[in-house]
């Protein structure tokens, strides 16, 4: 694990959904702490401020907008920023908890843990103050990051540019497959689950092509179950990173790893 990026305060009561946004955030090198009643969660803000709040609505002890419109009031902890994650999409819940404050109001179904570190890597400016250790060997080279993912594509382009390294993109199998061939990039970071062409499918065209099977391919997605590491390394991969289980940071010393 790297050194700890920042404090993130997750005020929820699904104790699954919480228990899997803690194990994520801390595995990306944050201080992630967790409580499940509103009032509690307040209050714990309230001594110990943290540097972003996730934040659900329907809680007990105090609601979330109860916790926004106090917030508000509060000079130590008014700018603290706040993204809503709820299962409640309605217009009216939206457009009040923006208007009490909140950054962003983000759905529950469908979220990834991956996408909860992206956005809290964003609303932290991770890309911008946490430094690489050691840029040898990336300066110049061509990667190509196949992700249908935009915060994760984000984040990578940010840093990755900042480190001299010339980026390509695609966002499905069929695109991804053609720009290996047009391209012949240094290394592939290759998401699996893709529309159209699986991240599978690429990878077996890559080691099944003679002007390309030489190319690094880091596998980087949510998928973590043993059959499907088994599956790429059968087919070749490089490497096999889980997205939550990394932060920007230790997938970027991995590049470096296999570019040096």
């Amino acid at each position: 694990m790297t050194k700890q990026r920042g404090e993130v305060l997750i005020i929820e009561d699904d104790e699954e959904f919480g228990n899997g946004v803690v194990h994520a955030l801390t595995e990306a090198g944050y201080k992630a702490s967790w409580e499940t009643d509103g009032a509690h969660g307040f209050a714990k803000m309230l001594k110990h401020p943290p540097d972003l709040i996730l934040l659900d609505i329907m809680l007990p002890g105090m609601d979330g907008f109860g916790i926004l419109e106090e917030k508000s009031k509060n000079k130590k902890v008014a700018d603290i920023p706040v993204v809503v994650i709820s299962d409640s999409m309605q217009d009216v819940e939206v457009n009040r908890a923006i208007e009490l404050g909140a950054k962003e109001y983000m759905p529950k179904a469908g979220i990834t843990p991956s996408d909860i570190v992206a956005k809290v890597a964003t609303y932290l400016a991770e890309v911008n103050d946490t430094p690489v250790s050691d840029t040898k060997g990336l300066t110049g080279k061509h990667i190509l990051l196949v992700e249908d993912e935009p915060f994760l594509r984000d984040l990578l382009t940010i840093k990755l540019t900042k480190l001299g390294c010339k980026l390509s993109y695609a966002t499905d199998g069929d695109e991804a497959i053609a720009a290996i061939k047009a391209e012949k990039p240094d290394i592939v970071l290759l998401d699996l689950l893709l529309p159209s062409v699986s991240g599978f499918e690429v990878l077996d065209h890559i080691r099944k092509n003679s002007d390309t099977a030489n190319i690094p391919v880091v596998v980087l997605s949510n998928l973590g179950e043993k059959k499907d590491v088994e599956k790429c390394q059968q087919l070749g991969a490089t490497d096999f990173l889980i997205k939550a289980h990394h932060s920007i940071d230790e997938i970027i010393e991995k590049i470096q790893g296999y570019l040096a």
